[in-house]
């Protein structure tokens, strides 16, 4: 986004044509949420983030501030300067709307290469700590790098977005709320300083109990797991997994998705891009592309693995997904 080029006498903020922007963080017509911008660097928590030329210094002030259906912009540090923020998107019950809707999105061009044309965002090491936790319904997340910090063993610890029902049920169902997100253009990094332990099971996206999310065109590079999911009394339906790239060193990566209690899981057009995982992370259950377990419906097809085996059954456990026009190098998978 930062490269795009507008005609004369049309306004930008970093490369986010400011078009039709009657007064100061509002979008007319369809567009009636609000618009905020958050620059890490330059701005300040005591300014309304309402205008480019005074933005708001923290991510989390920002969605604090936002309405349903706002938009938030964050501009890209310094290079090497990350966005160190957990940032909560609250729900507290099926009746609260207040945080519906809301986008973050980075300005920039999305290069991880040179971190000062990338917006970088790292949770604060934690027990469990993700970037971002979204409790509420239709967010949409768009060109983020999340790198990993540390935190204990266990299947349903994030490093990127935690995506659950509100905290005050989530654990027990009975009357959480969440659905309808989208991640896309995303980047998710192991940090390059930073090893986990070998024990440690920590995804970069996570949800739990949560019902028809999108992840499409993200990059997912030498995380543990990348993608995963637990059920509790309600489990998850209907995730669509379309178009991303896994990719890095096999001895770091334990399982690319990680998939629990899931009716209607969808895993289409990926690229497995490297060898076998090796990384057992303490458990030996790992070590495959893609894992299923517990209750899974849904399809797997047209996408590809980069081993030499051509049985699916022998990097992947997939029962009860429909498998059809996946890849390896060489040739279809055979089961």
């Amino acid at each position: 986004m930062g490269g795009y080029k507008f005609g004369a006498g049309v306004p930008s903020w970093n490369g986010v044509p400011m078009i039709g922007m009657s007064s100061p963080g509002k979008i007319p017509g369809l567009w009636s949420g609000s618009v905020l911008f958050v620059d890490g660097r330059a701005g300040s928590d005591g300014n309304r983030g309402l205008s480019s030329d005074k933005p708001l210094k923290t991510i989390q002030k920002a969605v604090d501030l936002a309405g349903r259906d706002a938009t938030i912009y964050l501009r890209p540090l310094n290079a090497g300067v990350r966005y160190t923020e957990n940032v909560v998107i609250p729900c507290t019950s099926n009746a609260d709307h207040a945080k519906e809707g809301l986008s973050i999105i980075g300005t920039g061009n999305g290069r991880t290469t040179t971190r000062d044309q990338s917006c970088v965002w790292k949770g604060v090491v934690g027990v469990n700590s993700p970037a971002i936790t979204a409790n509420s319904s239709y967010n949409n997340f768009e060109n983020l790098s999340f790198l990993s910090v540390l935190v204990q063993q266990g299947i349903g610890k994030s490093f990127g977005l935690l995506i659950r029902q509100n905290s005050a049920t989530f654990q027990t169902g009975t009357t959480g709320f969440n659905i309808g997100s989208t991640i896309s253009n995303c980047n998710f990094l192991q940090d390059q300083y930073l090893s986990p332990p070998a024990d440690s099971i920590v995804s970069a996206i996570h949800f739990v109990a949560t019902d028809g999310h999108t992840i499409e065109g993200c990059k997912f590079m030498d995380c543990r797991v990348g993608i995963s999911s637990t059920g509790d009394a309600t489990g998850n339906s209907c995730i669509s997994v379309l178009n991303n790239l896994f990719h890095g060193v096999a001895a770091k990566i334990g399982a690319d998705m990680y998939m629990i209690d899931v009716a209607g899981l969808e895993v289409v057009g990926n690229t497995f891009g490297h060898a076998v995982p090796t990384q057992a992370c303490g458990s030996g259950a790992l070590k495959k592309y893609v894992i299923v377990g517990g209750t899974v419906t849904g399809t797997l097809a047209g996408n590809f693995q980069g081993d030499l085996s051509v049985a699916a059954g022998t990097n992947n456990t997939i029962t009860g997904l429909i498998a059809a026009g996946n890849w390896g190098l060489a040739g279809p998978w055979t089961s």
